[in-house]
This record gives C-alpha cells, structure tokens and sequence, in this order.
C-alpha cells in the first residue's frame, strides 16, 4: 500500500494538538508539542525510549491532564489548563502495549466489555474482519501472543471509537509474527478509514504503517512529514540517523567547501572554517571496481551477508587519518579483505549538518 499517494489536506482535523506542555516533578518532558490528524490519517509519534511518546497518547486519551497548551477532538476542546473531558466521553480507542485483557473472560467477553446492548453485533463483526470468530470462548491463557493482539484490537476498534491510539502494539510480537500481524492492522484501519496514532521506536515500522511521522526527542518535536520526506530529507543529525544506519564523517568548510579525507564536497549555507558532520546512508557509498585515480580508495576490511544484501567493512586512509565506513551492496559480494576499491558517495544519500 502506497501511503505517499494519499492526500488529506481536504479533510478538517480530527485531532489538533496546540503547543502542549507536560511535564513530572517539575521536569518538562513535553515541551510545546504541536501538530494536527486530519480524518482516516494513521499517525506514527517515532523516538527513542523516554522521548515523551506515550506521554503524548496518555494525554490524547485523557489519562494525563496537560500543564499548558490545548487538544481538541473533531473541533471541540477536550483538554487545556483549565479544562478536562474525561477519557470516557472522548470516543477513544486504547491498545495498550501489554494488551490488558482481562484473564478471567473469554475472548468474546473481554470485547463485549463496555459495550452497549444494541452493539453486541459489532463485535462479532469485528472478529470475523479480524478472523478471531473461532477463539470467542478462548481467554487469553490459551491464546498465541499474535491472536491477543488481535483480541486487543477489536475490543478497541468494537465501540467505533473516533480515534484508535496504540501504544507500541507489535513490540511483544517475534518478527515474523510482528510483519504479518502489522500488515493485517494496516489494511484494517485503512478499510475501516479510522484515525490512529501508533508510538513505535523503531523508524521502519513507523514508515510501513504511516502517513505522516512525527520524530519526537527529549520532549521536543524534531520534525514531521511523509515517511519519504523524512528518509530523504532530515532536518538534523538526530533525524537522519534514526532512518537507518550511517557514516559519519567530519569536516571543515574552507574555500566554499567541505574538506574531508574523502575529499571535498559542496558546502552550502555554510561560515569558513564552520565544522559539521556528513552524514552518508550504508546504500549512499557506492564501490567502484574500475581504475579511477580522482576517486578515494578504500581497504576491504570484511564482508558479512545479511539476506538480501551484503555490509561491507571499508577503511580509507590519508597521512595520519583514518575512518571506518560501511556500504550496503545488493545481494552477495566477492570483495576479499584487503581489496582495494574505489568508492564513490551518493549526494542524493548523504546530508550535512553543523558539528
């Protein structure tokens, strides 16, 4: 499913979150948190642990009052300094990361539970969109980790709630059950066009299930857009190297350009004598095996095989200096250790930013 030909710009914000403000014992850990979801849009807040993420969803559902700031919901006020809806009113959804099923009902139990009388049918709609109809007199004992998950699901999405917010729902997931069950919640909340926040730390997760990211650090919101925006188009350091693995390589502007021991780059925006940092993807080292003397050579350290591509080791050397890369190539190499091999950086694949 290609999320980047999606277009909400027509559609008025479901949720507005307006210079938000949280914080604990008097440590700021949200700090003017700002950013909207239009209707139908799933959402991914993406950072390392502690970055203030589930802080956020807490604060959407009503489990936390915010210090300063206001979130509203379809236009209307449900918290600020002065007021506060109750998590019951704001028709929210809730996957908590450990699923909080209730051990002593059985499936259908625990999605009955909160459920009105008249919407008893919706919840066996949802499991059989969910294919969980067989384990409805199962409890959660006797269920697999992937099908409690599921279960999880359907209790939140049963009532129709206007926003689904799930808290890190694949991270108790081995890998293989995680890419099946994600892509199986992708394609039902993109059928059932409902709004959804997903907190995840990991960066491919967030570009699979999202349409637009939002980074969050220390509290602060780094940068948001398109998963492709921020792949191809970090902001800082920080964001760059979140989206993957990289090369870090340090240099000083002198003359108008960049002058590294991989030699001299394009500097724009840029004070003489100002140190920053390249920073260049594994895939933006590309090895040359061709006699050129203007490209840097580098010694083949090591090759690893890591399925559909190949890591390798790489150390350029000049005078005293030296710096360990890796590049990423397709599938299987054949460079032996103490090749040496022309390398070549992709500009498409590389970002500069001040030291």
């Amino acid at each position: 499913m290609n999320n980047n030909n999606l277009n909400f710009s027509n559609n008025y914000p479901e949720l507005s979150i307006n210079e938000v403000y949280q914080s604990y014992s008097q440590n700021p850990c949200l700090k003017n948190i700002t950013f909207d979801v239009s209707k139908g849009e799933i959402i991914s807040l993406l950072g390392p642990s502690g970055s203030g993420k589930t802080t956020i969803l807490r604060s959407i559902a009503g489990l936390e009052r915010i210090i300063s700031g206001k979130i509203s919901i379809d236009d209307k006020l449900v918290s600020s300094k002065e007021t506060f809806i109750p998590p019951e009113r704001r028709k929210i959804g809730f996957v908590f990361q450990d699923y909080a099923l209730f051990p002593h009902l059985n499936v259908l139990d625990n999605i009955l539970f909160g459920l009105k009388r008249d919407q008893r049918n919706r919840a066996f709609e949802v499991m059989e969109l969910l294919g969980i109809e067989n384990l409805k007199e199962s409890y959660p004992h006797q269920i697999s980790g992937g099908q409690q998950q599921r279960v999880a699901l359907a209790r939140a999405i049963a009532p129709s709630p206007r926003i689904l917010l799930l808290d890190e729902p694949f991270v108790r997931l081995d890998i293989r059950l995680r890419e099946k069950v994600r892509d199986e919640v992708l394609h039902l909340l993109k059928i059932s066009e409902t709004t959804a926040i997903i907190v995840t730390h990991e960066a491919e997760e967030a570009m699979f299930m999202s349409d637009r990211i939002v980074v969050i650090n220390e509290g602060e919101l780094m940068q948001i857009g398109r998963p492709g925006d921020l792949y191809n188009r970090p902001k800082s350091k920080f964001v760059a190297e979140f989206f993957g693995e990289v090369n870090l390589i340090p240099g000083k502007i002198k003359n108008g350009r960049i002058q590294t021991i991989l030699g001299s780059f394009e500097a724009k925006n840029f004070e003489e004598e100002t140190p920053v940092n390249i920073i260049i993807r594994h895939e933006g080292i590309k090895l040359i095996d061709k006699i050129d003397h203007t490209l840097p050579k580098a010694k083949v350290l090591e090759t690893r095989l890591l399925g559909r591509f190949s890591l390798v080791h790489l150390q350029v050397e000049k005078g005293n200096s030296k710096v360990h890369l890796h590049a990423r190539v397709p599938g299987l190499s054949y460079l032996k250790p103490q090749t040496k091999i022309g390398i070549e950086v992709d500009s498409v694949q590389s970002y500069i930013f001040p030291v």
